[in-house]
C-alpha cells in the first residue's frame, strides 16, 4: 500500500531536504542535476505555449523554468537539448480499466509510457468481479514498482448488477471502507447503479457517505440518456465525474452542472467526434473538462497509441491542441488532487515530462519520468525499469499466485447447454434479440421472427444465438439468447472476458461450434477463443483471472490480430468485435443485455424471455378470438389491418375498425365517463380496444405497455399495484416514445382527443 508520489526511484517526496534543494536550484546557489534547454513549454496554467526555455531539475522535481540562457549551467549537471522539440507535462488517463488491456500493470506499463502517458486513476473493476480485494491488491501491488504512476479508485459496483447477474467476489461497503484507507486509492470508482443512486437505495448511498466520510472523490458512470431530474439527482448526491456522454447535449448538461466530464475515445467507444462538439460550438468554460481512454485493446496501443491517440483525435474534430492537452494533465490532476506533485511544468511538480516533435499531431519523441528520461523514439532505454520480455511471465506469476490463475470453475458444457426451447406446438415465434451497434456502447431491442425445429428455437441469417454460463464455482446457471449485427454466418466464439462478472460468454451459430468453443476457453484457464466446424482458428489464453494475459503486450497484440482475422473469417466486420462483445452482459447500460441470470431489460431492470408470446400474448389471443366468434389470431388480425389496402375485406376476418384513433380514443374516453371506481375503469372496455389502441400506437409490438394493459383487462385482482390513477398509469405506458411512430397507416389520423384526454387534470 504505497503511495504512487512516493513510490520512485528517485526520492520526489517534498521532504525538508528536497525542499531545500529545489530552493536552492532556483535561487542558481546550486546546480541542477538536469538541465533540458531550447524548449518550447506548455503552460497549462494560463493556456500559453512559450518558447525558447530551459527546465532545472533536482531530485526528480521541476526546481525552476527560465529563459534558455539565463545562468551558465554547472558542468556537474546532464544537458538536455531540446532542440526546439514542445514539452508537455505527462498525459493523465483518469479513467480507464487495466484489464481490458489483456495484460497486467506491466505490460500495461510498457505499452503505454512511451506514447506519453506517465500516470493513470484505474478502476479494477474486471479484477475485483473475479478476485474481489484480494485481487485488486494483487494488481495494485504489482503496479508500485513501475515508472507508470498508478492510483487506485476503489470498485463502487461488485457485482455490477446484484439480483441479475452472478461474479466471483462481492465488494461491500465495508471492503469499501478498508480499501479508501490504501495509500494508493484515491476515489470511489465509478458509480453504475445509477437507477439506485437516483431512487434513494440504502446500500449505495451508504458507499458513498463512507467516500465522503473519507474525503475522497466519488467517479460516476451515468449512462442514462437524460438530462433533467434524474441528473440532477445523480450530482446532487455527491457524484463528481461522469465518462458515458455519448452526445453533444449530455456532454454540455454534465459540464453545466459543475461534473467534471470524461469524453471516451477507447478501442470500441468513440465518443469524443461527438460529445467534443459540447466545446467546439459552445463558449462553455473547460476547466472540468477530462479526455479518457476508458477500455483500450493492446492492438490499439501498440499500432495508434494511448492517450497521444484520445488527444489527435479531440484536435482533429476542431479542439485547441493546448486545451487538449489540459485535459489530461492540470484538469486531470486537480480533479483527484494530485495538482501539488502532478499535472504541470512549474517549480515543485514533479518532473513527467513529454517531449513532443509536433504539437498538433501529438508526436511523442521522449518521455521522461520522475528527471530521468526512460523512453527515446519509442524504445526504453531505461532497462532496469522493467523486467525484460523474457523475464516478463515469470514477473507477472510472481505477483498473482496460483489462485488468481485458477478462475473458470464449471462442469465441462454440452451441446444442450445452448439449445433454446420454444413453447409447446409452436412452429413459428417471435423473440427479442439483442441489436449491437458498432462503435457503441448501448444495444437496442429488437424483434425477428424465428422458425422451430423440433421443439428448438433455429436462428436465421443475420441472429446468432449467445449464452452466458456462469463460470466462478456458483450455481453453473445459464441465460441463453439471441444476438443480431456481429455478421457471423458460421462457427462460434467464446471468451471470459464479459463485463462486468465476467462470466463464460459464448456466441455463435450452432450448438456443436459453441460447446467447442466454451471447452477451449475452460482448458486455456480463461481467454477468447474463435472456432469453426469443430476447428480452433485463433485464441488467446487470459489466465490472470480469467481477463489478462500473463504475456507481454507485443505477443498479446499478435495473438489479438489472429483472433481479429478469425472473427472476420467467421463473417463478422465489426471494428474492435471482442470490446462490442464484452460488453453484451454489462447489465447497467441500455438497452438489453444477457448475463448468467437470463435476458436482462436495463430499461426497466426486469429479466425477460427472449421468446416474447408469454400467457398473456396467448391470452389475448384467446380473448380477441372470442370476442370477435371467429379463430384469427390477433397478430393475423393486425397484420391483415396493416398491410392490405383499406378497400379489401378479407372472408373470415371480423370488420375492419375504422383507422382513425380519434374514435378509439372517444371510445376509450366514453367507457371511463360513468365510473369513478378504479375497479370498474375496464368493466365497458372490449379487450380488443385496449389491444387495438396499442397495436396502432406501437408498431413494433413492444411487450411492456401492452402488458400493462392486459393487467388492467385480465388480472383485475391486481390493479391494486396501479394504486392512484390506473387510468393515467396505463395512458402513460401506451403512448408512443421518442423512438416509437405511429404506424405509417395511422400517420393522417387524428389522435387529439386521447391526447387531451390524457392531458386533462379535470378528468384523471
Amino acid at each position: 500500500m504505497v503511495n504512487p508520489l512516493d513510490s520512485n526511484t528517485n526520492d520526489t517526496s517534498t521532504t525538508q531536504s528536497s525542499s531545500q534543494t529545489l530552493a536552492a536550484v532556483a535561487r542558481r546557489e546550486q546546480p541542477a542535476e538536469t538541465v533540458i534547454k531550447n524548449a518550447s513549454i506548455i503552460n497549462v496554467h494560463t493556456g500559453e505555449l512559450r518558447h525558447n526555455r530551459s527546465l532545472l531539475i533536482s531530485n526528480g522535481r521541476i526546481a525552476a523554468v527560465t529563459e534558455t540562457g539565463v545562468g551558465e549551467a554547472a558542468e556537474q549537471s546532464t544537458i538536455i537539448d531540446a532542440k526546439d522539440e514542445i514539452l508537455a507535462p505527462g498525459f493523465l488517463d483518469t479513467h480507464v480499466h487495466y484489464e481490458s488491456s489483456m495484460v497486467t500493470a506491466t505490460g500495461f506499463c510498457r505499452g503505454v509510457v512511451p506514447t506519453g502517458t506517465t500516470g493513470a486513476f484505474m478502476d479494477p473493476h474486471e479484477i475485483g468481479n473475479v478476485l474481489g480485494l484480494k485481487g485488486i491488491r494483487q494488481l495494485l501491488d504489482e503496479a508500485a514498482n513501475l515508472p507508470l504512476k498508478t492510483f487506485c479508485t476503489i470498485p463502487s459496483c461488485v457485482p455490477a448488477a446484484p439480483g441479475f447477474e452472478d461474479a466471483g467476489a462481492e465488494i461491500d461497503t465495508a471492503d469499501i471502507e478498508r480499501a479508501l484507507g490504501w495509500d494508493d486509492v484515491i476515489a470511489l470508482g465509478e458509480m453504475m447503479n445509477y437507477p439506485g443512486v437516483i431512487d434513494g437505495d440504502d446500500e449505495v448511498h451508504t458507499k458513498l457517505a463512507a467516500t465522503h466520510a473519507a474525503s475522497q472523490r466519488a467517479t460516476g458512470h451515468f449512462a442514462s440518456r437524460e438530462t433533467d431530474a434524474n441528473l440532477d439527482a445523480y450530482v446532487a448526491s455527491g457524484i463528481s465525474s461522469c465518462h458515458e456522454s455519448v452526445r453533444k447535449q449530455e456532454a454540455l448538461a454534465k459540464l453545466r452542472r459543475g461534473m467534471w466530464t470524461m469524453l471516451r475515445q477507447g478501442s470500441a467507444w468513440k465518443d469524443i467526434p461527438e460529445t467534443i462538439r459540447s466545446i467546439t460550438e459552445t463558449d462553455v468554460d473547460t476547466r472540468h473538462l477530462l479526455l479518457v481512454s476508458d477500455d483500450t485493446h493492446p492492438d490499439t496501443i501498440t499500432e495508434k497509441g494511448h492517450l497521444d491517440r484520445v488527444l489527435r483525435v479531440a484536435i482533429a474534430n476542431g479542439l485547441d491542441p493546448i486545451t487538449a492537452v489540459q485535459a489530461v494533465t492540470i484538469n486531470a490532476a486537480e480533479y483527484y488532487g494530485v495538482d501539488e506533485d502532478l499535472g504541470a511544468l512549474s517549480p515543485g511538480k514533479i518532473a513527467d515530462i513529454v517531449f513532443l516533435d509536433e504539437l498538433s499531431s501529438i508526436d511523442v519523441s521522449r518521455v521522461m519520468i520522475d528527471g530521468s528520461i526512460v523512453v527515446e523514439d519509442g524504445t526504453w532505454t531505461n532497462t532496469d525499469a522493467l523486467p525484460s520480455k523474457e523475464e516478463h511471465t515469470d514477473a507477472v506469476h510472481e505477483a498473482f499466485p496460483p489462485a488468481a490463475r485458477d478462475t473458470v470453475k464449471l462442469d465441462k458444457p454440452t451441446q444442450e447447454v445452448f439449445t433454446i426451447d420454444a413453447p409447446e406446438g409452436a412452429k413459428r415465434v417471435e423473440v427479442a434479440a439483442i441489436q449491437v451497434e458498432e462503435n457503441q456502447v448501448p444495444t437496442k431491442q429488437i424483434s425477428a421472427e424465428l422458425d422451430v425445429h423440433n421443439g428448438t428455437v433455429d436462428i436465421k441469417p443475420g441472429i446468432s444465438k449467445a449464452a452466458v454460463l456462469e463460470r466462478h464455482g456458483g450455481d453453473g446457471s445459464v441465460g441463453r439468447g439471441f444476438i443480431s449485427g456481429f455478421g457471423f454466418d458460421r462457427g462460434a466464439v467464446a471468451s471470459t472476458v464479459a463485463h462486468d462478472s465476467h462470466n463464460l460468454l459464448v456466441v455463435g451459430k450452432n450448438d456443436i461450434d459453441m460447446t467447442h468453443a466454451a471447452t477451449r476457453v475452460m482448458k486455456l484457464d480463461g481467454g477468447m477463443v474463435a472456432v469453426n466446424n469443430g476447428d480452433v482458428l485463433a485464441e488467446v489464453p487470459l489466465p490472470i483471472a480469467g481477463v489478462m494475459s500473463d504475456q507481454p503486450l507485443s505477443t498479446v497484440t499478435e495473438q489479438v490480430q489472429q483472433l481479429e482475422s478469425a472473427w472476420a473469417e467467421l463473417g463478422c466486420s465489426l471494428e474492435s468485435p471482442f470490446m462490442t462483445m464484452s460488453l453484451l452482459a454489462l447489465a447497467v447500460i441500455p438497452e438489453l443485455r444477457l448475463t448468467n441470470r437470463g435476458l436482462v431489460d436495463t430499461v426497466e431492470f426486469d429479466i425477460i424471455d427472449p421468446i416474447r408470446r408469454h400467457w398473456w400474448y396467448r391470452r389475448i389471443n384467446s380473448e380477441w378470438s372470442g370476442h370477435n366468434n371467429c379463430g384469427i389470431p390477433l397478430t393475423r388480425y393486425f397484420d391483415y389491418i396493416v398491410k392490405t389496402p383499406s378497400s379489401t375485406q378479407a372472408s373470415g376476418y371480423p370488420p375492419r375498425p375504422p383507422m382513425n384513433l380519434s374514435v378509439w380514443s372517444r371510445v376509450w374516453v366514453n367507457s371511463m365517463a360513468d365510473t369513478d371506481d378504479a375497479s370498474d375503469v375496464t368493466t365497458n372496455i372490449p379487450p380488443h380496444h385496449i389491444v387495438y389502441i396499442w397495436l396502432a400506437l406501437h408498431p413494433q409490438r413492444r411487450t411492456r405497455p401492452l402488458k400493462l394493459a392486459m393487467k388492467m383487462v385480465f388480472r383485475p385482482k391486481e390493479r391494486s399495484f396501479l394504486s392512484g390513477f390506473p387510468q393515467m398509469r396505463c395512458f402513460s405506458g401506451l403512448l408512443p416514445t421518442r423512438t416509437t411512430k405511429l404506424h405509417p397507416r395511422f400517420a393522417s389520423c387524428s389522435s387529439v382527443p386521447l391526447q387531451r384526454a390524457l392531458q386533462s387534470q379535470s378528468r384523471f
